[in-house]
């Protein structure tokens, strides 16, 4: 049973190591774009979860659900003044984010860009690699300790 969860843990860690990756790489798959300027925020302002990461490091939507589970959250909060923030399980980075149609928006980070979608409760941001699927979640903020409080 040990080596089991051994197994585990490590599968988590490299899933951990690719949703990093994925998000830091933000600057090599990046496009630049102007802001939609008067577009409504309001769908896409507040805690988006990361559920599910498809490509070449998937991570389904249990793995994530076991690792917030364990203590380990990823997230991304989208402010209504347009601050961008991403909770990496403790890895925090920041940014801005501007509307661009009723269903797309840019986030920035670190100054590269990359578009995501929304589709209902779902935002979703592709790179060449791999997939981010983000579920609007519960209200969260990063700490500065790392990690998410509630």
């Amino acid at each position: 049973m040990k080596e089991s969860k051994t197994k585990v843990r490590v599968g988590l860690l490299a899933a951990l190591t690719a949703v990093s990756a994925l998000v830091l790489a933000l600057g090599l798959t990046a496009c630049g774009g102007a802001g939609g300027g008067d577009a409504d925020k309001t769908p896409f302002v507040g805690t988006w979860d990361i559920s599910s990461i498809s490509g070449e490091e998937a991570v389904t939507e249990d793995d994530m659900k076991m690792m917030s589970d364990m203590g380990l959250n990823a997230f991304m909060n989208l402010d209504e003044d347009g601050t961008a923030s991403i909770d990496l399980f403790g890895e925090v980075m920041t940014g801005t984010w501007t509307v661009k149609s009723a269903t797309e928006i840019d986030v920035t980070i670190d100054g590269s860009t990359q578009a995501a979608t929304l589709d209902g409760d779902k935002l979703t941001m592709t790179d060449k690699t791999s997939t981010l699927v983000f579920t609007k979640g519960d209200p969260k903020e990063v700490s500065s300790a790392g990690g998410a409080s509630k």
